[in-house]
């Protein structure tokens, strides 16, 4: 099952937070369908989560992707890979994840669903740092853009990705 999202909704909100929550995907479908999780580490800035649900909203709705799920499509669109294993490995999240970044239907009430996963709201797991930079991107790519145009790197990666 999963929302109606297209590129002309914004009936959803991107949030982080911390903590340690086991099982999370699973708590996340019993309690909030339609929300997705995503590993803080691999988020380079809220513009990345925002540009993923633009192209992958895009996708959905003129029915141009190949996923199963808009929860999938978004999910290669924020690891960067048109790989869902690869997306996974890259963006979602892990046994030992504790910096989470989450898209939820705008109507789930954000501080019931953080209490019910026993996390904090963090909005600095969403923040671009150099650190995420590295481990995103190889050396060549940084050592060729210069330091204030890295955050741009991800929106170019997303547009080279063939989805379709």
């Amino acid at each position: 099952m999963g929302r109606n999202w297209s590129s002309e909704n914004s009936d959803y909100q991107i949030f982080g937070a911390e903590g340690k929550c086991e099982n999370i995907v699973q708590r996340i479908k019993e309690i909030a369908p339609g929300s997705v999780v995503f590993d803080a580490d691999w988020i380079l800035g809220r513009d990345h989560i925002e540009m993923a649900l633009y192209h992958a909203s895009r996708a959905y709705s003129r029915k141009i992707h190949r996923v199963n799920s808009f929860e999938n499509c978004l999910l290669l669109y924020v690891g960067l890979s048109d790989q869902i294993y690869e997306a996974k490995q890259n963006a979602g999240v892990k046994p030992a994840t504790e910096k989470f970044v989450f898209v939820c239907p705008e109507e789930i009430e954000r501080s019931w669903f953080l209490k019910a996963l026993n996390l904090r709201e963090s909005e600095k797991v969403l923040e671009f740092t150099e650190a995420k930079a590295r481990k995103i991107f190889t050396r060549q790519e940084l050592e060729a853009t210069p330091r204030n145009h890295w955050k741009f790197l991800v929106f170019e990666r997303m547009a080279l990705l063939n989805i379709p």
